[in-house]
């Protein structure tokens, strides 16, 4: 018997036989432990996430907003969802008065934090991961010159905000609320920036991936004999990133018809598109890439060279 195994033996001697994974409930508690592996995860992934300023911002203010903002267009509600929901906003009233007086703060630090980026080189291609003979494999395609300007740009335009948004908080400090802060045309351009890029390079990463093909050094028929093709996981997260930058330009859709028709399906819309980044931005920037596509590289992707062997 192996020292680890002697060690298992000594742990489970303490287990009763039917909480145990070799007992008659094994399977059942195997999912558990499966379970509580990733409650786990995600518990110190946020943990590790509060030290950078945009989970400061996204899981102090924005995610308590929103469900607070949700509870008061509900009401009080009869059913057992609605009261969770309510419950949950109760909890979370003191952690969203908290987040909003150190919102200030956490811009200013941003501005900090993001100012290096605007000088940092442009990244010259995309990689993802593609499967093709019931392997993982890395692919990439590179970025024209103008693309690359682009990102270097969003990186600019992401300043941008931060920096408007500190100055509109100054701004409220030493003017009334009727007169209009100087920059927020620059703020409203700058998100919808932000948004168009991101449905260009969503749709260029498809029209690369699932149009053209994930391109790995094979020939058309090694790449028909191993159906090469992308993760599906890769798919998801562009599809939540997709939908991310089309609900935030559906912001100021909505916010144009509501100024020219007063429709209660218009208002709905506008506040189910006002809400939705809250939740959908932590999904597609945070939580998928850096809990399942990153983790997919580092444990399952393979050097192409070695699955040529099996060709």
């Amino acid at each position: 018997m192996t020292a680890a195994s002697d060690k298992t033996h000594y742990y489970s001697s303490y287990v009763p036989s039917f909480m145990s994974p070799d007992g008659p409930y094994g399977d059942y508690i195997k999912v558990v432990i499966r379970v509580y592996g990733h409650v786990q995860n995600f518990i110190l992934h946020n943990l590790n996430w509060l030290r950078e300023s945009s989970g400061q911002k996204t899981l102090l203010i924005k995610i308590p907003e929103a469900i607070i903002s949700i509870s008061e267009r509900i009401g009080p509600a009869t059913h057992i969802p609605g009261k969770m929901l309510n419950s949950v906003a109760k909890f979370l009233m003191p952690l969203h008065r908290l987040g909003r007086e150190a919102s200030p703060l956490i811009g200013f630090a941003e501005v900090g934090y993001k100012f290096p980026a605007m000088f940092a080189p442009s990244a010259r291609e995309v990689s993802y991961v593609a499967e093709a003979g019931g392997q993982t494999y890395q692919a990439s395609f590179s970025l024209t010159s103008w693309e690359q300007r682009v990102d270097r740009a969003s990186s600019v335009v992401s300043w941008t905000l931060s920096f408007t948004g500190c100055v509109g908080y100054l701004w409220k400090l030493n003017h009334t609320a009727d007169e209009k802060f100087p920059l927020a045309g620059i703020a409203t351009w700058a998100g919808r920036y932000m948004s168009l890029e991101g449905l260009y390079s969503e749709g260029r990463f498809l029209y690369e991936t699932l149009w053209i093909g994930p391109q790995l050094p094979l020939s058309e028929d090694q790449r028909s004999k191993m159906g090469a093709k992308l993760a599906t996981v890769e798919l998801i997260g562009s599809l939540f990133r997709l939908s991310l930058a089309i609900v935030c330009l559906s912001v100021d859709i909505f916010k144009a018809l509501a100024a020219k028709e007063q429709s209660p399906w218009v208002e709905t819309a506008l506040f189910c598109a006002s809400v939705a980044p809250a939740f959908i931005t932590p999904l597609a920037t945070r939580y998928w890439p850096k809990m399942v596509t990153e983790p997919l590289f580092n444990r399952s992707i393979r050097k192409l060279e070695f699955g040529l062997k099996s060709i």
